[in-house]
This record gives C-alpha cells, sequence and structure tokens, in this order.
C-alpha cells in the first residue's frame, strides 16, 4: 500500500486533484497490541470526521488492508455514504482469508464494504470476489493493473544485457515471513547441489532471525544473503545484479515485487495464487510452481 500510494502521488494524479492525506499505516510490524491499535484506530477516525466536515471533499478513496483495517475504513466509507459523498476502497491484496472466513465473518466482511459506492482492485479474480461475495453490481467494480512498474524500472529492462557467468543470482523481495515462502526459498536452495548461485533476500520480517538461523544452519551462508530493506537507487542496482526474482508465497493479491522485477526484465519464478495466474503463464512470462512446495513437482524441459 505504501508503494502504490508513493508512486501514485509522484504521478500526476496529485497535481490533477486536491487532496487531503490521511495516514493510516501501521507503526510496525509485528503490530502492536490491540489496545494501542484500538485507540490510534479511533484517533484516526475524529481525524477524518473532522476533516470530512470542513472540507466537505467529492469523493472518498480508502485504501483497504486486512483485518481491522476492513472494520475502520468502511466506518469511514459508511459516515461517508451517510453523508452523502462517494467513496471507493481500493483493495489489492489476498482475498483469500475473507472466502475462507466463516459465514458470520464473511457478513461483516460484507456490510464493511457495503458502505463504499464504488470498489478499485487489481485483477478480475477480486472483481469476481467483489460481485459474488461483497454484492456490487459488475459496473461499481473496477479493475486497475497494479501500478509500481514505473520508468525507472523499465530503463532497467531496456539497459539488461545477457550475462555470460554461469552463477545466477536470485533476489526476493518483501516482508520475511514464514507465509512469504521464506523457508521454502530456503529449503529449495539447499537442494541446488552443484549448481552455482547466489540469493539476496532483501527485507525484513517476523522470520528474519530464524530464517538468517536456518541459512547458518544449512551452510548457505556463503551463497545467501540478508540484505534488509533496499529502497531508492540501492534498490534499482540491487535489481540491475539480479538475474532472477523469486517469489514463492503463500496467499497474494497481484504483488508489487513480482511487477517491479518483472518490469526490469528479472526472470520471474511465484506461486500461482491469487491474481498471479492472471499476470504469469508458466514457461512463457514466468515460471509458476506449487505454494508450500520447495520441489518443483514436474522437470523442467528445454534449457
Amino acid at each position: 500500500m505504501i508503494t502504490s500510494c508513493t508512486i501514485l502521488l509522484s504521478s500526476s494524479f496529485s497535481s490533477r486533484l486536491d487532496l487531503d492525506l490521511l495516514d493510516s499505516t501501521q507503526i510496525s510490524n509485528p503490530p502492536p497490541g490491540f489496545a494501542v491499535r484500538f485507540v490510534r484506530a479511533g484517533f484516526r477516525f475524529v481525524q477524518f470526521l473532522g476533516r470530512f466536515e470542513r472540507r466537505r471533499p467529492d469523493v472518498v478513496l480508502l485504501f483497504v488492508a486486512v483485518g481491522a483495517s476492513i472494520v475502520e475504513k468502511g466506518a469511514m466509507a459508511w459516515y461517508a455514504r451517510l453523508r452523502a459523498c462517494p467513496s471507493s476502497c481500493f483493495r489489492a491484496g489476498d482475498r483469500s482469508s475473507m472466502t475462507a472466513a466463516a459465514r458470520v465473518h464473511r457478513a461483516w466482511v460484507r456490510c464493511c464494504f457495503a458502505g463504499a459506492r464504488k470498489i478499485v482492485c487489481q485483477s478480475e479474480a477480486w472483481q469476481r470476489f467483489a460481485v459474488d461475495m461483497l454484492g456490487f453490481s459488475p459496473g461499481n467494480v473496477v479493475v486497475i493493473r497494479n501500478w509500481t512498474a514505473t520508468r525507472e524500472l523499465l530503463d532497467i529492462g531496456a539497459m539488461r544485457a545477457h550475462r555470460a557467468d554461469p552463477c545466477v543470482r536470485l533476489i526476493y523481495l518483501g516482508w520475511l515471513d514464514r507465509e512469504k515462502g521464506v523457508f521454502d526459498l530456503i529449503d529449495a536452495c539447499t537442494n541446488l547441489e552443484g549448481m552455482r548461485f547466489n540469493l539476496d533476500f532483501a527485507g525484513e520480517g517476523n522470520a528474519s532471525a530464524e530464517a538468517r538461523a536456518l541459512v547458518e544452519s544449512r551452510g548457505l551462508n556463503g551463497a545467501v544473503r540478508f540484505r534488509g530493506w533496499l529502497r531508492g537507487e540501492d534498490l534499482r542496482q540491487a535489481l540491475r545484479e539480479s538475474d532472477v526474482l523469486v517469489l514463492p508465497s503463500w496467499a497474494e493479491g497481484l504483488p508489487n515485487a513480482m511487477v517491479e522485477g518483472m518490469a526490469a526484465r528479472l526472470a520471474v519464478v511465484v506461486t500461482g495464487v491469487g491474481a498471479i495466474p492472471e499476470v504469469i503463464t508458466d514457461r512463457v512470462s514466468g515460471m509458476v510452481v506449487e505454494s508450500r512446495n520447495s520441489i518443483r513437482s514436474r522437470a523442467p524441459s528445454g534449457k
């Protein structure tokens, strides 16, 4: 969400609209306790009410994450609706937890989203979910593809040339969490006997310490590096130096990291979750592997 908003604000979008921004990003990962989050959400809602009544906007655009974010943004959407102001909810992430949840959970998710006039999403899968599960009419669900393929990344791709170096350079971008397939990727590296490769983990998360310990116990310190969060020129340089982006997530929407890697003309190895199959055709525009499985179920054909 931060990446999407930052790129959006650096585009012509901000010059064509009069924006009043209210930051609702989480203060830490892992997040603080419920009491802290509840108080902060309440304070943001009060801020929202004050700004809304002071400026009476033409439209409210809400970026919605998961869990309590749905309730918070849903309350804002309902208030805007009661005040005759249309609101749109932007949703890009995984929808599987909502689909698989209990009926009561799905009911309150539907109730929260119902305050919005429109849903803006990044895939046909989310569009179908909004129509079938959330009750929106097809005309009120708009698909806008992930816009994180910036000109800087496309320029990196345009300058990419074939390398003769037999050492394959892999990169992982994102949170180091179990659900992102971090340990599956380390297991897969353990299976690459006799192959020359380097893997950079660019990110941090709940599983950072455990991932580092696992790499050390598997004797992969010489091939695997943990570089922390890379931003700006450091990230662009890492993409220039890499050959393959690997994203073995258990669940996704339409991930920024995949789009960024493709824009920089990296080969991508991804799991077939979320909206990824709408963009990646296996062995045509990337390689799609089974999630939660460190060994590909079928041998690769050709080179």
